[in-house]
Order: C-alpha cells, then structure tokens, then sequence
C-alpha cells in the first residue's frame, strides 16, 4: 500500500452514490446481485461477509443513471477477478 498526501483541491468533480451493489459469487460462475441503500461502507462489507459462504463478493457504489440503468465504481476487485480465484 502507497500512501502519500494530496492536495484535495485537485478534485474536478464529487459525486454521491445513489446506494450500493453487492455480488455474491458462487462456485460454477454463479452470481447473486443486490442493491442496498441507506447503508454506509462498512455496513454493507459486513453484509456482504454474513451473506456470502466463502467469503467471496464484490461491492461496488451505484450511481443510477438518467436514462435508465447504473454505473459501478468497485470498491473490491470486480466480479470476474473473484471468479477466477475461485477456480484456482
């Protein structure tokens, strides 16, 4: 991990997610998709350890989008990385 101090008035633009999204990944290439809202970070972490078996999910922010649909920003190594670990 790099660490290092930053001059925060370099941000161009700050968006609030709308809520979140959780994958829980199965064996077989199998997932479960959730949204949860009004929830913080470490709240949906904890969800996302207690509901899935083997510890394998992904979570990313949610930001609906105006014409319908979202984008994700992950937080965790996206879906089909934890997938491929599981193969191993």
């Amino acid at each position: 991990m790099n660490v290092y101090s930053v001059d925060e008035r370099d941000a161009r633009e700050e968006v609030t997610a709308h809520g979140y999204r959780v994958m829980i990944l199965h064996s077989g290439r199998r997932v479960s998709a959730y949204n949860l809202d009004g929830a913080d970070a470490r709240e949906v972490f904890a969800w996302a350890e207690e509901n899935s078996r083997d510890g394998a999910f992904s979570v990313a922010s949610r930001f609906e989008l105006d014409g319908g649909g979202v984008s994700l920003v992950w937080l965790t190594p996206p879906p089909e990385v934890v997938l491929e670990s599981l193969e191993d």
